[in-house]
């Protein structure tokens, strides 16, 4: 995998085989802006996203009790602890959190796995979580759907 990164726009690229993953990071927001063929990238329109669910799928997108309040974030540091991985070390804007999410490519069959850590800073008080994002997937022509240990999703 090979990962660049635009300081000036907050955008991450993931490059491996003839895959792209671009990330951006944009008002506290780590949004996926492209996940499939490189050749068929295409930016967003504009910021919001036209989509008010594109924002509510972001990669690191997690909920504060009791009205499921987004945390917004603030990028820490970035760092390729191996040329298959890339982390992004996140704390909360307005939460006493801490996220790191961490993209790796398999080697055995070329996925993009997408591990994420919450922690708590241990400064201020507790926080309840009332949602967190578990995963994204982009499905190949000819597969209908994927069964996984929460349930189906049907293509």
């Amino acid at each position: 995998m090979q990962a660049t990164f635009d300081a000036e726009r907050g955008i991450w690229d993931l490059t491996w085989n003839d895959f792209l993953l671009r990330v951006r990071l944009k008002e506290g927001v780590l949004l996926c802006e492209h996940f499939g063929p490189a050749r068929s990238q295409a930016p967003l329109p504009s910021w919001p996203p036209p989509d008010p669910l594109q924002v509510t799928r972001s990669e690191a997108r997690i909920g504060l009790a009791p009205s499921d309040q987004a945390v917004f974030w603030n990028l820490e540091r970035w760092y390729q602890p191996s040329a298959s991985d890339l982390v992004l070390s996140l704390q909360g804007c307005d939460a006493p959190l801490r996220a790191e999410v961490c993209f790796s490519v398999d080697a055995g069959s070329g996925a993009l796995l997408r591990c994420t850590v919450l922690r708590h800073s241990g400064d201020g008080e507790p926080v309840q979580l009332s949602s967190a994002q578990s995963f994204s997937v982009l499905l190949p022509p000819g597969i209908a759907s994927l069964v996984h240990l929460a349930g189906e999703l049907v293509a």
